[in-house]
């Protein structure tokens, strides 16, 4: 099961940016649950609709089917899922699966508590995702609900695609890149600009990125996990500003498919040396240690 990495995220104008985009794709709301095309959720999303009760509202898009404690939040988020779902397809070259995905929109803190809460490694995250089944915890005054959304649709595409076999660090690496530069398309396709806080990590709490791409399990502790995700993502930027964000899948093939460390990949595939290795680890260690947002 992944969470979400996320640090806070501001826009201008909070309590409009959703506007402007329900008309942008085909979102059928306010059909029950035996009129959905893909009633095939995962254990634990049956668990959620079960102890959601009749509380639940449905709706079912062209690439997502959605489940919602209130019918306002799939007019809010719905179309924003699926915009977000297309622009992982342009950044991961991942095909969409044979099914239609679920996503749990829960606007009931209680409800999350209960049937979710325990599989949130952090037990403060805003989204989960497991297999196809992807859970939010909404938050609609934050802009955060964009990325978090984004972030897991990530690890979803990941998932379709690779199964359980991503290692760690570019799961959550990808994830954090790809769901930031698509939440920041969907921004700017309203009008918007989508901006975060991201403290400097300090030296002690990164590793190399030998060490860092070793990582089987998730770093124990708040502020090694957070330093983990971070270090993880400004490693996926710097190789994607290095080949080309629109060869980022290319690499991720060659990692996992292919199983090549992440200097294998860049040697073997992209022509990279010894030089541009150094050259990329001492960019994320400066990238860690500097308050930045992606340029």
């Amino acid at each position: 099961m992944r969470t979400c990495c996320t640090t806070a995220v501001h826009v201008a104008l909070l309590g409009v940016f959703f506007a402007g985009v329900w008309n942008s794709c085909a979102l059928e709301a306010g059909i029950s649950w035996d009129d959905l095309g893909d009633r095939k959720v995962t254990a634990l999303g049956r668990g959620v609709l079960k102890a959601g009760g009749a509380t639940w509202s449905h709706a079912e898009g062209s690439n997502l089917v959605f489940h919602a404690t209130a019918p306002e939040l799939i007019a809010s988020l719905g179309p924003v899922g699926e915009f977000l779902d297309r622009r992982m397809t342009l950044y991961l070259g991942v095909g969409r699966g044979k099914r239609k995905n679920h996503v749990f929109l829960v606007g009931d803190d209680a409800l999350w508590n209960e049937a979710i809460r325990g599989g949130d490694r952090r037990k403060d995250s805003l989204g989960v995702q497991f297999r196809t089944d992807l859970f939010l915890l909404i938050r609609l005054d934050s802009a955060a609900m964009v990325y978090a959304l984004s972030h897991e649709m990530a690890h979803f595409r990941l998932w379709q695609r690779y199964g359980d076999d991503v290692p760690l660090w570019l799961d959550e690496g990808v994830a954090s890149y790809a769901g930031w530069e698509a939440a920041q398309d969907y921004m700017l396709s309203v009008g918007k600009d989508l901006y975060r806080d991201r403290p400097s990590i300090g030296v002690k709490q990164f590793m190399t990125v030998d060490a860092l791409t070793a990582v089987r399990v998730y770093p124990a502790g708040e502020a090694a996990f957070r330093a983990f995700c971070r270090e993880s993502e400004e490693l996926v930027y710097v190789i994607a500003r290095k080949i080309g964000k629109d060869r980022l899948a290319d690499f991720i093939d060659a990692v996992v498919e292919d199983e090549l460390s992440w200097k294998e990949a860049l040697q073997t595939r992209f022509g990279c040396d010894e030089s541009v290795f150094a050259d990329l680890e001492n960019e994320v260690t400066v990238r860690l240690q500097t308050e930045n947002e992606h340029d």
